[in-house]
């Protein structure tokens, strides 16, 4: 009976535990920065839009960068913040 009430508490913490949510990485080469509009565009048509950059934009940021952004997404309302991104260097 022990193992029993430990498997209903493991239960019951997981379902009142806050839930942890990945966050979303992507990683290309930039086709397109546009600082008029504030958005960058990957070469897989990727679109980022950099109102939603928390952090300082990298600087000398350009077209054939290879970089790496860290953001969060979600179905209704697409990239809902971007944390970062940094340029990879070879």
């Amino acid at each position: 009976m022990q193992t029993k009430g430990l498997l209903v508490l493991i239960a019951a913490v997981s379902f009142t535990a806050p839930q942890v949510f990945a966050e979303d990485i992507s990683e290309g080469t930039i086709l397109a920065y546009d600082r008029k509009a504030n958005i960058l565009i990957l070469t897989d048509r990727s679109v980022f839009p950099l109102e939603k950059l928390t952090s300082a934009t990298p600087d000398g940021l350009k077209a054939g960068d290879r970089i790496h952004i860290r953001y969060d997404s979600n179905e209704d309302d697409g990239i809902t913040e971007i944390y970062s991104i940094k340029v990879i260097v070879d």
